[in-house]
């Protein structure tokens, strides 16, 4: 039976927020979607509170495809794995809804989603404001920083959240945006087909950045709409220094490399220069002595 959107869902330890977002699907308006959960070798009890979540959930369990990954193959390369079910059979699926598994949301989200998305035919993609738990905006926009930002702003990053992007209305309650969060984001299937998969070279970040970038080439839109809301709870084990490091370690591998693929080999070499000083920065704003010593 044809369905008009595929939601994918990558897990990775999510053991205590996995069941909010389950419960967020559970509740949806619109209920022509598949789900697709793949997760990325779990070593906590992310498998077992899916499964149990499922046993008094038989309706969303029916809808419901799991994979595990015997390793962690990075966000990118299990995204495509999504991808390419999405894309198996012609024109099954309308839409992709990639969806953080630490994220829940209103009753009406995939509905306002698929609205957006087809809007209009330019429209490739489109992601929702979606807010802290305590009501405060997580997100609205971004934009992609100019080269000079790129040498010369103290972080390391290709991209930066802005306050508010409202000059550009499609229409009431959907504005274009400059670049769309891989957190929540609807995404045509034939711009997929024309534009292709996730860079498997981010194992995690900048590979949303990189990939609103390609759309835009296809002559594509980027959108953001207003209605229906979703929180991002962004769980970690604020404990955990050394997890938090080794993120942000995989972040700047990820930024590294889209600044060596995309720009002149000097512009790379002054970020090089400029790396060391903006991760003692970070880690100073980020660590208090009192969690180094304690």
């Amino acid at each position: 039976m044809k369905k008009n959107l595929i939601v994918i869902l990558i897990t990775f330890n999510n053991e205590k927020v996995i069941k909010k977002c389950l419960d967020s699907m559970f509740k949806q308006t619109f209920n022509d979607f598949t789900l697709l959960i793949i997760d990325n070798d779990s070593t906590d009890g992310t498998i077992k509170t899916i499964k149990s979540y499922f046993l008094s959930r038989s309706e969303l369990k029916n809808k419901t495809e799991l994979l595990k990954n015997n390793q962690n193959i990075g966000f990118a390369k299990a995204v495509n794995i999504g991808f390419k079910k999405a894309l198996w059979k012609k024109d099954y699926y309308k839409a992709v809804l990639l969806i953080n598994s630490d994220t829940y949301f209103n009753k009406n989200l995939f509905k306002n989603g698929i609205e957006a998305l087809f809007l209009k035919k330019d429209i490739g993609a489109c992601s929702p404001t979606i807010f802290y738990p305590d009501g405060k905006i997580w997100w609205i926009a971004s934009r992609h920083l100019s080269t000079k930002e790129i040498v010369f702003d103290l972080n390391y990053g290709i991209s930066k959240r802005i306050k508010q992007e409202l000059d550009n209305p499609i229409s009431k309650n959907v504005f274009e945006s400059s670049l769309l969060t891989g957190c929540a984001l609807f995404i045509k299937t034939e711009a997929i087909r024309k534009i292709g998969l996730f860079n498997e070279s981010y194992f995690m970040y900048v590979e949303d950045v990189d990939y609103c970038l390609r759309l835009k080439k296809y002559n594509y839109k980027l959108c953001r709409f207003t209605k229906g809301k979703i929180y991002h709870a962004r769980y970690t084990d604020t404990k955990n220094l050394f997890l938090e490091i080794r993120r942000d370690i995989i972040s700047t591998i990820s930024t590294g490399k889209y600044i060596f693929k995309s720009y002149p080999l000097y512009i790379f070499v002054a970020w090089l220069i400029k790396l060391p000083l903006v991760i003692l920065l970070k880690t100073i704003k980020k660590t208090p002595l009192t969690r180094i010593f304690s």
